[in-house]
């Protein structure tokens, strides 16, 4: 793939703003950095209900999105549900393929890499841009460095999701508020603007956050432990009760009055010795409580598998999915998804426009992926290596390397190596034969392949038995086949081999002559 020159297709124009940030809050401004909207401390039903319809008509949306900025300030639970999703995808390491093997499309991706990837602010947006997992949509403004080439990014600003709006004719086109269009926005700026849109249900970008579905759940928890702690504050206290004797004065009374009511935070109380004060424990109402609990549990579990896909690793279950590693958390599919979704928002608005802006449109750019290996079942692949190998299935090294996550050995590592061993004793018959031939007959056979046949048809298994027995007796009291071989020649001495030389001699004799008739006929 070769580059191509600008052409007219990026106009000055177009890169007019690319050094400056157009979306800026001011204290004047449509656009507010301190928006003190709350919505959630007021929320009830109805007004939940009202806020939902709206959303649906694309009326008015903006209490909607500071709802889902206040469920993440609020709800540690929902919080901490939202930032492990994000987190899954952001642990992912981005690749930059490039479009083919030519040298030119080669360098272009390594650039891409360059100047976008491994550059520390693309952590962060990538961070920021999920943001949209929770409101439908994520805003970056991207600031340009173009002071020398090639231009890049320098700067991503997060922008605040209030701050747009949708076409009313589509619902599908962010435009962006300005003074002078304060109900309709204007269209975003070529080059300027990272967009992300996952789709996590179909239908309109703005109806398909997690923030909507899960802010039925937040209204029911806060009612529920509003309830609980008015429950608490009740029938959790002990229950101060002053007794005064009918003689009492109205001095004594309020004597007392005072003693009660300070007895819940003073050590102890001054009182006549007429004047009695009884604790009384508070009403055990522990299945009361209980419901409270299990609610507030059944909200956060309905949260759990609408954000993260599973509830094991929220509740503890013992399992796979219990791992300090987030994307263990998260079901893999839907990091997987998430991740290629991102990766193909990144494309798009990222690497294509910086393709564009240095070397001009291209016939095929450079792929960033995002790509999440699934979690290996180590235990499972060693096991099954560890079959097929020896069934005649070649396995390539290298494969199991990267499956393992581990690297090629350099010349100075130390390496872990298996301790030197021969062959098991006993368990090559043929090759203990092969030694009892050498040192009990001297050599005499020569082709003991042939002298195997022989020896199949003589039947000599019950002359051989005893010398069998007797090396299986030596192969279990060796520790390795060196010291095997080292005792057998004492073995062979011990044994009467005589009749089995002479078997053997015949049979050699017998292949030998068998062997000159067929040569010379």
């Amino acid at each position: 793939m070769a580059k191509k020159k600008k052409t007219n297709e990026v106009t000055r124009a177009q890169t007019r703003n690319l050094g400056a940030a157009v979306a800026v809050p001011g204290v004047a401004s449509i656009r507010q950095a301190w928006d003190a909207t709350a919505v959630a401390a007021a929320l009830g039903p109805r007004q939940l209900a009202a806020l939902v319809q709206a959303v649906r008509a694309g009326a008015d949306y903006h209490d909607y999105l500071a709802l889902a900025e206040e469920m993440e300030e609020r709800d540690l639970y929902y919080r901490s549900l939202i930032s492990t999703r994000k987190l899954a995808v952001q642990a992912i390491e981005p690749t930059v393929a490039p479009a083919s093997d030519d040298q030119a499309a080669v360098d272009l991706a390594a650039e891409v890499r360059r100047d976008i990837v491994d550059r520390p602010e693309f952590v962060a947006m990538v961070y920021d841009a999920l943001d949209a997992l929770a409101k439908g949509y994520s805003a970056i403004e991207v600031v340009w460095h173009t002071g020398t080439t090639p231009w890049r990014p320098a700067a991503y600003y997060w922008r605040d999701p209030r701050w747009f709006r949708f076409d009313r004719a589509t619902g599908r086109e962010l435009r962006l508020l300005t003074e002078g269009a304060p109900a309709e926005g204007v269209p975003l700026e070529p080059f300027k603007w990272i967009v992300h849109y996952p789709q996590l249900k179909s239908g309109l970008p703005l109806r398909g956050g997690l923030a909507l579905p899960a802010a039925y759940y937040h209204v029911l928890k806060s009612y529920d432990v509003s309830a609980w702690i008015a429950f608490v504050e009740t029938f959790g206290y002990p229950l101060r009760v002053g007794k005064f004797s009918k003689n009492a004065t109205k001095e004594d009374v309020a004597v007392l009055k005072r003693a009660v009511a300070n007895i819940g935070r003073d050590v102890g109380a001054v009182i006549p010795d007429d004047m009695v004060i009884d604790i009384v424990t508070g009403v055990q109402q522990g299945s009361s409580v209980d419901y409270y609990q299990k609610l507030a549990d059944w909200c956060d579990r309905q949260n759990a598998v609408g954000v993260l896909g599973q509830v094991a690793t929220t509740e503890g279950t013992p399992g796979r999915l219990g791992s300090d590693d987030a994307q263990n958390e998260v079901r893999h599919d839907i990091v997987r998804s998430d991740g290629r979704q991102l990766a193909a928002t990144l494309q798009r608005d990222l690497v294509q426009p910086y393709c564009d802006l240095n070397h001009g449109p291209q016939e095929a750019y450079p792929q960033l992926q995002m790509v999440v290996e699934p979690p290996e079942d180590v235990a499972l692949l060693v096991d099954s290596v560890a079959k097929l190998v020896p069934l005649g299935m070649p396995v390539a090294v290298k494969d199991l390397r990267r499956r393992l996550r581990l690297t090629e050995p350099a010349e100075d590592d130390q390496i872990i190596q298996p301790p030197a061993a021969g062959p098991a004793p006993g368990s090559n018959p043929r090759a203990l034969l092969s030694v009892l031939a050498r040192a009990g007959a001297g050599g005499v056979a020569s082709d003991f392949d042939e002298m195997l046949g022989l020896i199949e048809d003589e039947q000599w298994e019950p002359l051989l038995s005893p010398i069998h027995r007797a090396i299986d007796k030596l192969a279990a009291e060796c520790r390795s086949y060196a010291e095997m071989e080292e005792r057998l020649p004492e073995l062979l001495r011990r044994i009467d081999s005589g009749e089995m030389a002479r078997r053997l001699a015949i049979a050699t004799m017998k292949a030998r002559g068998l062997g000159d008739r067929d040569f010379a006929e």
